[in-house]
């Protein structure tokens, strides 16, 4: 089924790269060894900003690899297209193409699409691709969800929801075969069409073809939603920032019954976020172990001096004097019901009167039953983030790991970088990588996926930012 727009077309561009791309070949750049580059831009539309790639996600089931991605960014709202890259033997080469019948370049309706998230229902053994369309207005229209049986042929969009107005969703399914609600896949949305912000789930229990009426929240001060874990009794609990009276709570909303039902929002933590010259928000990861836990990471300075007024601080790197500035570490919290929370917990990348800047993490849990969970971290961070403009900061890649589930820490290390951050596509919000990193766990061993960035074309300042994936090990350099 294919979505259709109320809004007239503006633009006609379509290209015929639905068709399969092959790509065998690894970079060496800048502390990358060992990163695979699984795709690029082919779009020439002239009103997005090519070759741009950004918001890389991984998810696995045996040797195959799957990540989505958004390709030809908008300086507004989304991309021309969302593209896919898969791997079939477990990360050595990778196949990567572009989904069809969204946007206007892949045969669609829509002006852009933005917030691809995948997910892979091993009950029916389809991969989803969950994203999120816009219209020439500018408004989120939904969720629209492509299916795929390998990881290499995608189905025609599916509308999942339906909206005159969404910012934000997440896709996830229960692969716990001990669940009751085993082959459930959820959406969770937050939608703003009737005036009041309102977080609502959709379920479907056949592989992604059919989707239930909307579930809302009871909670209407809910926020943003950037994540969701589902437990192994088949709890669902949805992830969000912004939420609360005041707009400052991390948060979580749990269902118990497999999404017919949503109980009321508890608060993970208060948001204590300094926001960078980047485009950078204080966006919650996720991930379970086999005995249920929930891990989440977050960025936040409660650890640094200078942080109780996160609004000043922020303000405080425009002027020359940044003695009162402070950075982003990376935190972590956990929860055994979704609904009671730990202190956040300060996960030790460097020192804490570092001039790093720590920002947009990927959490992947190693799945298998062991007596402590392994973690794995991704994130991207600024070496020099407490002095830089906007036209001398850098931003690299990195990755932490705990073989303990969180009690102790590896050494951090760099996976990718630096590069300057006026390399990186240029949005509304800021020059951007992702809303949201990706850690995946494939046979025991964390694979990472980044939006990576060289330097401009100097003769035709066409980008160069595209999607990487590399195995992570601690030894990495």
């Amino acid at each position: 089924m294919k979505t259709k727009s109320i809004l007239p077309r503006t633009r006609a561009y379509r290209i015929g790269f639905s068709a399969i791309l092959i790509l065998f070949f690894s970079v060496a750049w800048a502390h990358g060894q060992g990163l695979v580059q699984v795709s690029h831009d082919p779009y020439t539309d002239p009103l997005a900003q090519h070759a741009t790639e950004v918001e890389p996600l991984l998810v696995a089931n045996g040797d195959t690899i799957v990540s989505s991605l958004q390709v030809g960014r908008f300086f507004g709202l989304g991309g021309d297209n969302i593209g896919w890259a898969t791997s079939k033997d477990g990360g050595k080469t990778w196949t990567h193409g572009f989904l069809d019948g969204i946007t206007l370049v892949a045969g669609g309706t829509w002006t852009a699409v933005s917030l691809p998230t995948v997910a892979f229902d091993r009950k029916h053994h389809t991969y989803l691709i969950a994203s999120e369309p816009f219209d020439d207005q500018g408004n989120g229209r939904g969720v629209l969800v492509s299916r795929s049986q390998d990881g290499l042929k995608w189905s025609e969009p599916i509308v999942a929801y339906s909206s005159l107005g969404t910012f934000g969703h997440w896709l996830a399914c229960d692969n716990s075969a001990s669940s009751p609600f085993y082959g459930n896949c959820y959406d969770a949305v937050y939608d703003y069409a009737t005036g009041v912000n309102l977080n609502e789930l959709v379920t479907s229990n056949d592989g992604g073809l059919t989707w239930d009426n909307p579930v809302p929240a009871p909670d209407q001060t809910a926020g943003l939603v950037t994540s969701m874990a589902v437990q192994p009794n088949g709890n669902v609990v949805v992830l969000g920032r912004n939420g609360g009276p005041n707009g400052d709570q991390e948060y979580a909303i749990r269902s118990v019954d497999g999404g017919q039902t949503l109980e009321a929002t508890a608060d993970i933590a208060t948001i204590f976020f300094i926001y960078p010259f980047m485009r950078a928000d204080p966006s919650l990861t996720s991930g379970v172990d086999a005995e249920g836990t929930i891990y989440v990471v977050f960025p936040d300075c409660r650890f640094r001096s200078n942080c109780s007024d996160p609004v000043a601080a922020s303000i405080c790197r425009f002027v020359t004097d940044n003695s009162s500035c402070t950075t982003n570490d990376l935190v972590l919290t956990t929860s055994k019901d979704g609904v009671i929370w730990t202190s956040p917990q300060r996960i030790p990348i460097d020192p804490v009167n570092s001039s790093i800047d720590h920002l947009i993490a990927g959490i992947g849990v190693l799945s298998e039953p062991k007596d402590h969970a392994e973690l794995a971290v991704t994130y991207y961070y600024l070496p020099n983030g407490l002095t830089c403009q906007p036209n001398t900061c850098q931003v690299s890649a990195g990755f932490i790991s705990s073989p303990d589930g969180g009690r102790s820490w590896h050494d951090a290390k760099k996976i990718a970088g630096p590069m300057m951050e006026s390399w990186l596509v240029p949005t509304s919000a800021g020059e951007m990588v992702a809303n949201y990193n990706s850690a995946f766990v494939v046979h025991g061993q964390p694979y990472g996926a980044f939006a990576i960035a060289r330097s401009p074309n100097p003769k035709t300042g066409r980008f160069h930012e595209a999607i990487y994936v590399r195995r992570l090990t601690n030894e990495t350099e």
